[in-house]
């Protein structure tokens, strides 16, 4: 992550993948926890139930090795649905016409571990948060 700890209290919304926080990073755990329980929604997607999984408002038990399929599906719904932000495309990003072209090759139904309802369920969770 690149943010700092004091941004953690702003947030609307996290999105932890593969990690572990509250053994791994117990301080950023601890921001993390108190943005939560101050309202703050929270997505974990690993394979395992940890103690952070038990704060999500959804877990998603993705297998092992298959987050770049989750992340690549999570792409292509929020594209393939306009569910993304083109005022910050536009003006934040190079060669996002390469990336939409990229992940028009996963859809949901390729990421075979996360059902497809799952994963739009995510996406529409991340953008109510915006």
């Amino acid at each position: 992550m690149t943010n700092s700890f004091s941004e953690f209290a702003k947030a609307k919304m996290f999105m932890v993948i593969g990690s572990n926080m509250v053994e791994a990073h117990p301080v950023a755990a601890t921001f993390l926890k108190n943005a939560v329980l101050n309202g703050a929604q929270l997505i974990v997607v690993d394979p395992r139930r940890h103690a952070l999984a038990d704060m999500a408002t959804q877990h998603v038990p993705i297998r092992v090795g298959s987050d770049i399929a989750f992340l690549n599906a999570l792409m292509h719904v929020l594209i393939a649905e306009d569910l993304y932000d083109r005022k910050f495309v536009g003006s934040c990003t190079i060669d996002f016409d390469k990336l939409e072209e990229n992940v028009r090759a996963y859809p949901p139904e390729r990421a075979a571990d996360v059902l497809e309802g799952e994963q739009r369920e995510v996406e529409r969770t991340v953008l109510r948060e915006e």
